[in-house]
């Protein structure tokens, strides 16, 4: 078994982990909410013992840190094969980036690939992956920073129903390649 301790005063994090047993934890809040999200080296059927996050380095992950304070980065997380090659990606979530949000894109070596930036009207802030068609690969959801869960939610007019934030929808076959 092991145990993970986030850095003192976080409460908010998200986590999914690779189809080759790598774990990935998002932490927006880290860093005056610049985010950072860490790769453990080791599958994650292996991890034993205690790790604490707030420690500066160590030989068990890697840290990847946001850009800028208060984008959230890291606020979701998933691991995902979109390119075919039997390896996840790493895609991250900086919901709160920029005005509408932005997406990272890690290859399979942790390397930076590209970055989707948000519009107005396709904000980008929730993620997950479901197999919605039954085909052999995921789909990635992207929607607004998870409404949902906003006890608070008041769905509009009729008339403004142009004003809702989009779910977009990409297939398991969307090609990433140049993203900006």
């Amino acid at each position: 078994d092991a145990d993970i301790y986030l850095p003192e005063g976080i409460s908010n994090y998200s986590h999914d982990v690779s189809a080759d047993n790598t774990l990935v934890i998002g932490i927006p809040e880290e860093d005056s909410s610049t985010g950072s999200i860490y790769i453990f080296h080791d599958d994650v059927d292996l991890l034993s013992g205690e790790f604490d996050l707030e420690e500066t380095s160590s030989s068990d992950w890697t840290k990847v840190s946001g850009r800028n304070i208060g984008d959230e980065f890291g606020k979701y997380v998933l691991a995902i094969d979109l390119e075919s090659d039997s390896s996840d990606e790493i895609i991250v979530s900086a919901p709160s980036a920029g005005d509408y949000g932005e997406l990272y894109f890690y290859d399979s070596d942790f390397e930076l690939d590209g970055i989707l930036l948000g519009e107005s009207g396709q904000q980008i802030g929730s993620l997950f992956k479901a197999d919605t068609f039954s085909t052999s690969s995921l789909d990635i959801f992207i929607g607004p920073d998870n409404p949902s869960m906003q006890s608070n939610l008041i769905l509009p007019e009729d008339e403004d129903l142009d004003s809702i934030a989009t779910l977009l929808r990409f297939s398991g076959d969307t090609d990433f390649s140049g993203s900006n």
